[in-house]
């Protein structure tokens, strides 16, 4: 990292109320490594955890997509990056995050013998008032450097609908919450009937918490393009997810006979978090 971009990053940082480096510098300073997450649901997972079948959060779960790609924990230099862009409204890290997305949805393409140009990239929308509200649309910007890292171009497929906030919510209610959030795009249809060879739409978000937000949006996603495919005669294609982070750790395990994943006092701890912060600059905003 050159002398310039040192001294910008400390009138950023100091001067201009920035509370953490931005994401690439903090790596490359720190030596990080990114936590290994399950391949299926994207839980944090230990050594040999996985198999074929996902891991014991997952094993023998239905879950609303085929695959799961996440850069790493809700921690260290990830947690610091994900807040800097969505309570303040800091691009810079973001794109630097989404770039890392983009390469480990490259990685799993490639594993799999996918075209980047077989796959689109959803993102999680935002409605248009909270946009405002923040003055930043966060899942865009990750969206957009992980489009340019991997190759694999966006599609706005889905719309969001005002719903009341999620602070404070359970996991139960959470779920509850989030039904009927989304929606097809109007124009949805008319994109994925104009490319039928794509194979892969993976929809994308910040954080994993619960994973109730991106399990309905996967839903309307399949839905609709289940739809389009039945009419245009097309084989039933693949839905994935990426994040940048997931909340939780290794310990996730109780519930994992029932093939239902639980979640653990990390992960309400994680949700329960980032809430408060939504809650916190929010309340500032409309004050």
């Amino acid at each position: 990292m050159g002398v310039l971009a040192d001294t910008l990053e400390s009138i950023e940082t100091e001067l201009l109320g920035r509370t953490a480096l931005s994401f690439k510098i903090a790596t490359s300073r720190n030596g990080w490594e990114p936590t290994p997450t399950c391949w299926r649901c994207a839980s944090i997972v230990g050594p040999h955890e996985i198999d074929g079948d996902g891991c014991a959060t997952c094993r023998g779960s239905k879950l609303a997509w085929e695959r799961a790609i996440c850069v790493g924990g809700y921690e260290s230099h990830i947690r610091d990056a994900v807040r800097e862009l969505k309570f303040h409204a800091w691009r810079r890290t973001g794109r630097e995050l989404g770039s890392e997305i983009g390469a480990r949805i490259r990685d799993a393409l490639d594993s799999s013998g996918i075209d980047p140009r077989e796959a689109m990239i959803v993102p999680v929308p935002m409605t248009f008032r909270r946009r405002l509200a923040r003055r930043v649309d966060h899942t865009s910007v990750l969206a957009l450097s992980a489009s340019k890292r991997s190759g694999v171009r966006i599609a706005k497929l889905i719309s969001a609908r005002g719903r009341p906030e999620q602070v404070g919510l359970s996991a139960t209610a959470r779920k509850a919450n989030m039904r009927g959030a989304f929606r097809a795009s109007s124009r949805a249809p008319k994109i994925l009937r104009r490319d039928p060879k794509v194979r892969v739409l993976i929809v994308l978000d910040d954080v994993r918490t619960t994973g109730a937000t991106l399990t309905h949006a996967c839903r309307v996603v399949r839905t609709l393009w289940d739809g389009v495919q039945e009419t245009s005669g097309g084989e039933r294609g693949s839905i994935w997810i990426a994040a940048a982070a997931v909340a939780g750790d290794s310990t996730r395990r109780k519930g994992a006979e029932e093939g239902k994943p639980t979640v653990s006092a990390q992960d309400r701890q994680a949700g329960k978090e980032i809430d408060q912060e939504l809650e916190r600059v929010d309340l500032t905003l409309k004050g």
